[in-house]
């Protein structure tokens, strides 16, 4: 029988990380333990942790970590993890009922899975900025599935909803870097796909994130997301024996099919932010998804290749 334990790293959003950890703790199928790693300088929470702690009988077991860093935080978590499956989510997501379920389920008929990526869905669906997020975010993500045998995987993990096997990170002593702000999941992805690792893909495990509520929140985000792609280009052009990013899949997946076409997953993506909208809100994302994307790609060529 599977064992987990579930991190929440979190950086001073009480009413957030209280309706996470509700949801956490309210799964039909319940983890062994909790842990948050409290990212704010004053441990502001941890009376949340106590509070929720008094209200289940699962431990919730909290760490602090003063550095403000979520991979630092989450790599407090897999320090103190004690059970064999190690699932994530950030404190700005709720899961779904059988989030923790359905995450476990390729374990349990697949001896060799040894991660697998959720699926996340907008907690936002009216706010234009955490759409456009979520649109960004979700094409980017849906048109690097992959397929084999009906069994579909992900070329990336999603750091906010993942579980990957303690045995696994034992073993390759992979960990979460804090050289990245938005790409750090990329980065993890990237040195465990050094090991041969295939990350397994359930539609079924969601999440709801709640993205961006403002422009400016947005428009930062896009600038470290752009500097985080220079790094990345960066530091996989300087091994002698790299592989481009766009190759890396094919040394892993050559067999595999990609799983959807981009212009249909555009699409699907689409009719789902802006089904039963009005030309308002339509007109309002087109234009800030515009203004993001263009921000993503002055900031990665504004930012410096030595970085």
């Amino acid at each position: 029988m599977l064992t987990t334990s579930v991190i929440v790293p979190t950086v001073g959003r009480k009413r957030l990380l209280t309706a996470c950890l509700n949801s956490v703790l309210n799964q039909t199928v319940s983890p062994n333990e909790v842990i948050v790693v409290d990212n704010t300088k004053n441990k502001e929470m941890k009376s949340v942790a106590s509070i929720m702690q008094n209200k289940t009988t699962i431990p919730i077991r909290y760490y602090h970590e003063a550095i403000p860093s979520a991979s630092l935080a989450r790599n407090v978590g897999i320090k103190h993890a004690k059970y064999s499956i190690l699932a994530f989510i950030d404190d700005d997501c709720f899961a779904s009922k059988k989030w923790l379920a359905e995450l476990l389920s390729p374990f349990q008929k697949n001896s060799s899975c040894v991660v697998v990526k959720g699926c996340n869905r907008n907690a936002l669906p009216n706010n234009i900025y955490s759409s456009a997020e979520y649109y960004n975010d979700e094409l980017f993500f849906q048109t690097h599935l992959l397929i084999k045998n009906g069994v579909m995987f992900s070329q990336w993990i999603d750091s906010k909803n993942f579980a990957i096997k303690a045995s696994l990170l034992k073993k390759t002593k992979v960990r979460f870097s804090k050289r990245y702000r938005s790409f750090d999941d990329l980065a993890f992805s990237m040195d465990l796909k050094k090991k041969d690792v295939l990350f397994q893909f359930s539609n079924k495990a969601e999440v709801f994130h709640h993205g961006c509520t403002t422009f400016l929140k947005l428009f930062f985000r896009n600038i470290c997301i752009g500097i985080d792609r220079k790094k990345i280009e960066a530091r996989v052009g300087k091994k002698k024996d790299s592989i481009q990013l766009s190759r890396i899949e094919k040394d892993f997946f050559l067999t595999y099919r990609v799983a959807k076409d981009t212009e249909n997953v555009k699409q699907s993506i689409l009719r789902k932010v802006l089904s039963h909208k009005g030309v308002t809100f339509s007109f309002a994302f087109t234009i800030v998804s515009y203004i993001s994307e263009i921000t993503i790609k002055l900031s990665y060529r504004l930012t410096r290749d030595s970085l």
